[in-house]
């Protein structure tokens, strides 16, 4: 359990060491997972459709394929670590207010539409929730 929540710290601090250095006015996002505390983040703000906002996109779209490959019955490891990397990721997104476009595509693009359901199901209802306005925004 320990070396667990060890794992867990470094995905956090790792994600969060990546939003330094981002420009603009700076925010901050609470995360948290169960029973763990939550963790606050100080992310920078940007342009909603930026550079930084799609490399955001892209790296929460190769986290939830990790995820989902970690997921399946015959996974050599849990997927809980990937899991709260996403929900990490997923914060800062927001925190930037990145376009949920930007999100939906990059989840498109990298899953099929089975993968994606999959992923909504095993989901928060409030991660679900975004991912799903996320693709909607891709679609429109």
């Amino acid at each position: 359990m320990r070396r667990a929540a060890c794992l867990v710290a470094g995905f956090v601090l790792l994600a969060c060491g990546c939003g330094s250095s981002h420009g603009g006015a700076a925010a901050q996002t609470t995360v948290r997972y169960g029973i763990y505390p939550g963790g606050t983040a100080t992310v920078a703000t940007t342009d909603p459709t930026s550079t930084s906002c799609r490399q955001d996109a892209v790296a929460f779209a190769h986290g939830s394929v990790k995820y989902l490959t970690h997921y399946a019955a015959l996974a050599a490891s849990p997927a809980d670590p990937y899991y709260m990397l996403l929900r990490q990721q997923l914060a800062d997104f927001e925190a930037r207010h990145c376009d949920p476009k930007l999100l939906g595509s990059a989840l498109a693009d990298l899953l099929s539409p089975s993968k994606r359901q999959v992923l909504l199901a095993h989901a928060s209802h409030p991660m679900a929730e975004v991912l799903r306005r996320a693709l909607a925004a891709a679609d429109g």
